[in-house]
């Protein structure tokens, strides 16, 4: 089986060799990864604009990869319940020859207070990340 995933992230390349790797499909397992753009923000805010760049990203991959089976998107945004924010990922999976389309999400993490206003303002949770522990 051969898929094509729509980052070039190595944590998120892995992150699909370690879901596909376990279920043993027939023959051999091919991940394949592309650089696409997700089409929505650099930051995504809520469920439906992240979900968005999941799909956009699968079928980008797909579109570059015409033998793979199936592409693979992973986008990460930042969704608000009730009256706190929560970072959450968001993995959209089509299939190549039917086009069904599928979804799944990681637990949500409540992101710190002093996190929330920049990422509002479209400064990225990695970037953020990044200034916070490499100080």
């Amino acid at each position: 089986m051969k898929v094509c995933v729509g980052t070039t992230n190595p944590a998120k390349i892995n992150a699909v060799h370690l879901a596909l790797e376990p279920m043993k499909f027939e023959g051999t397992l091919q991940v394949e990864s592309v650089s696409c753009n997700s089409g929505v923000s650099p930051q995504p805010i809520g469920i439906e604009e992240t979900m968005r760049g999941a799909q956009n990203r699968a079928r980008a991959a797909l579109d570059a990869a015409k033998d793979a089976d199936y592409g693979i998107g992973l986008e990460g945004g930042i969704e608000k319940v009730g009256d706190q924010w929560f970072e959450c990922g968001w993995i959209c999976i089509v299939h190549g020859e039917s086009g069904k389309v599928s979804y799944g999400s990681t637990a949500r993490v409540l992101l710190a207070p002093q996190l929330v206003e920049p990422m509002l303002k479209g400064v990225e949770l990695g970037v953020l990340m990044d200034a916070m522990t490499y100080v």
